[in-house]
């Protein structure tokens, strides 16, 4: 055994290991570096690595049965007895050190989650918070949590439209999204967010029971609207999964004036027959939940429509998102408190920051400027609209990020933690990492999976913030609910 590690030695066996894996180590970090910014495709990074796997063998062969010399490659003669062995010289300790500063750096990002880190962190959390186009192939037993669904949980179904004019669509998107909204502001109450719940749309294959347990929700609302010029028919009902029984429905036979009044009717009827008990202070939050302008939530759900299938289904999200700008726009013009219209619209500002950023084109810089401006002041609108001090921090954490002063990021951080309801936010996740607060975040993360609980982003964040913050097993397990969604 001694003879043959003298002689992987004389033959430099070692040393070529040493500067090939050194060299390798370093030929995946650019890879790594250069894949996203090239938009190569995924597979490009596993190529890689089996490439240079593969070739460690081939490398030691060569070492073992050739040999570099004045002469040029000859084959390395073998040697009895005693072996004379070239001391260490200047490269061996080059070689030396960065192997040492490999096996630093490697331990240093398993240490700290992996070397995606980075990329994570670029990544649009809305991007990811949006739903996919198509309902997602799922058991109920993969996608709803392990116990009973809350007891004071409700998923509001997009109301069927029954006419055919393309706008009474997007009405009754709009009328479905108000009274969520409206019951989203009873704190004691869990509502699945929009993103989820709209992934049924349309879909008659499922029964109520089935939809219910992929929601993780107790109740089901479901209804249709029929407009005809100034005359609207809204049915509405609501049943409990457990029994599958109507505890209550109605039919509004109404004009376009009275659309709100009937939108809060419904909305306290819903939170009375689920023993909600509604105060003054309640009810004023149930009504400020609105948008108050028919044809301002018309343009917002247009907006909306494709800033969902934007994070969804295109990989160059900025360029897919710029339609929006218009609609959205649109729809705070019409109602100029319309706090999530700017937030919303604001992200397409943010992805044209993220593009010229890392541009090489010398007008960039102008490009990057201008949609800067933009995006501060679309996210001074919202915060100044914001409903909720609350949402207004979560507002603020958008605004401190892309910032150049973090002073005050993690008082902002602690009013975060004070979210009771289904908190909505677009990049939280990467200033949650950046404070190193990933274990104090548990709670609202978890809780905004279960709001959102078909969202293959959501998962994908909490299983990074578990992986951050050293909690690989359930790290792995929310992932795995990630991967089937997506």
């Amino acid at each position: 055994m001694n003879h043959l590690l003298r002689e992987l030695r004389r033959r430099n066996v070692f040393r070529v290991a040493a500067a090939y894996l050194v060299v390798g180590w370093m030929v995946m970090q650019i890879v790594s570096v250069m894949s996203p910014a090239l938009e190569l495709p995924g597979w490009v990074d596993g190529f890689f690595a089996v490439f240079l796997m593969a070739g460690l063998p081939v490398a030691l062969l060569l070492a073992w049965a050739f040999e570099m010399t004045p002469a040029g490659v000859k084959k390395t003669e073998s040697v009895d007895g005693e072996v004379e062995m070239r001391p260490l010289g200047g490269t061996d300790f080059v070689l030396i050190g960065l192997m040492v500063l490999v096996v630093g750096m490697v331990g240093f990002q398993i240490a700290n989650g992996g070397t995606d880190a980075p990329d994570m962190q670029m990544a649009d959390a809305s991007d990811a918070a949006a739903a996919a186009a198509d309902r997602p192939e799922a058991t109920a037993e993969a996608m709803s949590a392990e116990a009973s669904p809350p007891a004071l949980s409700v998923a509001v179904l997009p109301f069927v439209s029954m006419s055919s004019n393309e706008d009474d669509g997007y009405f009754a998107d709009g009328l479905t999204e108000e009274i969520l909204n409206s019951l989203a502001a009873l704190p004691e109450l869990l509502v699945t967010s929009r993103t989820s719940a709209f992934l049924f749309k349309g879909d008659n294959t499922l029964s109520v029971p089935e939809i219910a347990a992929q929601l993780g929700v107790a109740h089901i609302v479901e209804g249709s609207v029929r407009r005809a010029g100034d005359q609207l028919r809204i049915t509405v009902q609501v049943i409990r999964v457990a029994d599958d029984s109507h505890l209550w429905s109605q039919t509004y036979d109404r004009t376009m004036d009275d659309i709100f009044a009937v939108q809060e009717d419904i909305a306290h009827n819903i939170a009375g027959v689920l023993d909600i008990v509604l105060d003054d202070h309640k009810r004023q939050s149930m009504r400020d939940a609105g948008v108050g302008n028919v044809d301002a939530f018309i343009a917002y759900q247009r907006g909306l429509e494709i800033y969902n299938d934007a994070h969804s289904n295109h990989p160059d999200i900025g360029v897919a998102l710029e339609p929006a700008d218009r609609f959205f726009a649109e729809a705070t013009r019409l109602a100029p408190g319309f706090s999530d219209a700017y937030l919303l619209q604001s992200d397409y500002y943010s992805h044209l920051m993220l593009a010229s950023s890392s541009s090489t084109e010398v007008n960039q810089l102008a490009v990057y400027e201008e949609a800067r401006t933009r995006y501060f002041e679309l996210l001074d609108l919202a915060s100044g609209s914001a409903r909720t001090p609350l949402q207004r921090a979560l507002i603020n954490i958008d605004r401190v990020l892309w910032s150049d002063n973090w002073t005050g990021a993690n008082a902002i951080l602690d009013e975060t933690l004070q979210v009771t309801g289904c908190p909505t936010d677009n990049w939280i996740f990467v200033m949650i990492l950046a404070a190193g607060r990933s274990e104090e975040f548990f709670p609202y993360l978890e809780r905004q999976a279960q709001c959102d609980p078909l969202s293959s982003s959501n998962w994908s964040v909490l299983g990074w913030i578990y992986s951050s913050a050293g909690q690989y097993d359930r790290a792995l397990e929310v992932t795995d609910r990630a991967i089937d969604l997506a």
